[in-house]
């Protein structure tokens, strides 16, 4: 009994002696570690006191503004968030394991936020084709109200021009303007528009509107600026559409023609008889495979194609 008990002595001062030279060798290393703790401690505490958001609350926050013209409580979102995770979980459980079940939770949790990103995508990529009729018109209201954003923006609303997808955006934004007069918010209202455009073009636009907003600095030189750029990137925008419509016509048309055209060449030239080439077509491995990979590629290709052909006019 008398051994274990020194055993168990000299284990521990063993132990503590070399605590005690591991805090001797990284003690600098430890109070520079404590210190950072102690200071990242500090700024989340300042800003909670603030009000201030974490980059992820004020995607979400980003996101559902420009998605939903009254976006809901981004707390909403993330209990509901929580409540369908939790429920895909038990029920995933009673058939998979914890593994699987978390992974099936995981990717119908991150569906709704998914669709909203596509359909911001999607809004983005819509809008991105309004830029130069906006900022001619806004340009132009710009001088005739003797640079008064507020008035110019609102003529481009009263106006009968082509851009639904920012009528909403300035309508949202004009609002925010006119009800606070506090530079922290204008700002905010800003840079959810400039979330919104999703274009760096329409990030400039926003900066030039809040500068004239916040402190009545004339704008008219980034507006014309902002125009002749989007003037260029219109023409080569306008100069890719159609090389891509040709490519797009190519593939949509000339695959199945020369697929139709082996098919023929393989009965008039070869001998094969129509029953047999199908059956050999759609009915042997072989075949099938060949068939269900060359219909595949030829989807994706047309997909791709289509991202080229519907990118965001920016610069």
């Amino acid at each position: 009994m008398s051994s274990r008990w020194i055993e168990w002595i000299a284990t521990v001062l063993i132990t503590l002696l070399f605590a005690a030279g591991w805090l001797c060798v990284f003690r600098e290393h430890i109070r520079l570690l404590h210190l950072g703790c102690a200071m990242r401690h500090r700024l989340r505490a300042a800003r909670r006191q603030k009000g201030q958001i974490t980059p992820m609350v004020r995607y979400v926050r980003n996101v559902l503004s420009a998605s939903f013209h009254h976006a809901p409580d981004e707390r909403v979102i993330f209990t509901g968030l929580a409540l369908l995770f939790a429920l895909m979980m038990l029920l995933s459980l009673r058939i998979f394991s914890w593994p699987a079940s978390l992974f099936l939770s995981c990717v119908a949790t991150s569906l709704p936020l998914l669709l909203w990103v596509v359909k911001l995508e999607l809004q983005q990529k819509k809008g991105s084709r309004e830029g130069l009729s906006l900022v001619s018109e806004l340009y132009r209201h710009y001088w005739t109200n003797h640079k008064n954003i507020y008035v110019a923006i609102e003529s481009v609303l009263n106006g009968e021009g082509d851009y639904p997808v920012f009528r909403k955006l300035l309508y949202r934004l004009l609002l925010k303007l006119r009800s606070t007069g506090s530079p922290a918010e204008v700002r905010e209202a800003v840079d959810q528009f400039a979330f919104a455009a999703g274009t760096v073009w329409g990030k400039m636009l926003g900066v030039c509107i809040r500068l004239a907003a916040e402190k009545g600095i004339d704008v008219s030189g980034g507006l014309r600026d902002i125009s002749a750029q989007l003037s260029e990137a219109n023409t080569r925008a306008q100069e890719r559409d159609r090389l891509n419509s040709e490519s797009a016509r190519m593939t949509l048309f000339l695959v199945p023609v020369l697929y139709i055209g082996t098919l023929g060449i393989s009965v008039l030239y070869l001998g094969l008889a129509p029953a047999e080439l199908l059956r050999n077509q759609f009915t042997t491995p072989e075949g099938f495979l060949f068939f269900t990979a060359s219909l595949v590629l030829f989807v994706i290709n047309l997909a791709a194609l289509e991202l080229l052909r519907n990118q965001k006019i920016d610069y």
